[in-house]
Formats: structure tokens, sequence, C-alpha cells
């Protein structure tokens, strides 16, 4: 089974190219796998955002006494597609949020890889369309 195409690439051209001749079945067979290794990455991430204190931290709302939720941060602006991704910590007897946002601007391998697997889904769903007509 293929992984994401090495990165940097030439995007839709480059996707196109591999995929040209691939069955929707032989895309939709990739499709988990790929889901897979984005949330992985994700996850990779945001281990070494809460690592290096790159997180926005909020203790849950109960915890604090307060009726509506803490500002988690304000995802940063001029960075491109930009992808909160959340970690809660048990606290007493409530739960800590770290928020580390992830940026096109600062991660652009994770967001290649995401639109590899969108395209990908776009192009199957295509494929399928193309054969029931």
């Amino acid at each position: 089974m293929p992984g994401f195409l090495p990165y940097p690439n030439e995007g839709r051209a480059a996707f196109e190219a591999r995929y040209r001749d691939w069955s929707p079945d032989e895309l939709r067979s990739i499709l988990e796998s790929f889901r897979a290794k984005i949330d992985e990455e994700a996850r990779e991430l945001l281990k070494e955002r809460i690592a290096s204190g790159d997180v926005a931290e909020r203790a849950d709302a109960q915890q604090a006494g307060m009726n509506e939720a803490p500002n988690a941060g304000s995802p940063p602006i001029g960075q491109g597609r930009v992808w909160a991704c959340t970690q809660a910590e048990p606290i007493g007897g409530g739960v800590r949020v770290k928020t580390a946002y992830l940026t096109e601007t600062r991660d652009p391998q994770l967001f290649a890889h995401m639109d590899e697997l969108v395209w990908i889904i776009h192009k199957t769903k295509a494929l399928e369309e193309g054969s029931k007509k």
C-alpha cells in the first residue's frame, strides 16, 4: 500500500499523475490508512507543541466556576489554514484542555497530506458518479 507522495510535490498535478489509472476501489482502499496517518501526524505535532509549551490552556468551565467555557486562545492569523488540536487531562474534579494550532505555514507537510487525502476522496466520488451514467 502506497504512502503519501514525498513533500514537497506539485499538488494536484502530482496527484493526478500518481492516481490516474486507479479504480474507485483501489482509491477507497487507501483512504482509511491515509486518514489514520494524518491523525497520527497531528497527534505527534500536538505532543511536540505540548512539550515545548506552545499551546493554549484552559480549565474545564465547571472546574473554574464559570458559566461558559473560557477562551482557548485565538488561532493564528495569516498562516494559511489552521487545525486546532486538543488534548484533555483530568485535574481534580475537572479537565484541563490544551490546544495547539497547527498551521499551513508551520506544518506544510501535514496540510499537503490532507490535500492529497481530499483529492483522493473527490477523485473517488467523481469516478463513481461517472460509472453510474
